[in-house]
């Protein structure tokens, strides 16, 4: 579900190429995505029960970076690449 969540914003990333208004807007909200991911983090390691079998959120936040931070990084470097284009 996350994977399909990532591949549907790399493609509106793509999408969004010909618009430099909903660019910035788009890496505005990527952006934010990692910014809170800290508190994402804590969330989910105080409720992991609700909808997991093991507690894989971590202090270090290693986790959260891998599966949700990461790629939005690499899709807001996506969207900075095709607005430079």
């Amino acid at each position: 579900c996350l994977m399909a969540f990532h591949a549907g914003l790399l493609l509106t990333a793509v999408g969004l190429r010909r618009n430099a208004n909903l660019q910035f807007f788009f890496l505005f909200l990527a952006y934010s995505g990692v910014y809170l991911a800290e508190k994402i983090n804590i969330y989910l390691a105080e409720h992991w029960k609700i909808f997991a079998s093991r507690n894989y959120f971590d202090r270090a936040g290693v986790f959260i970076s891998v599966v949700w931070s990461g790629p939005l990084v690499f899709i807001s470097i996506v969207t900075v690449v095709l607005a430079l284009l």
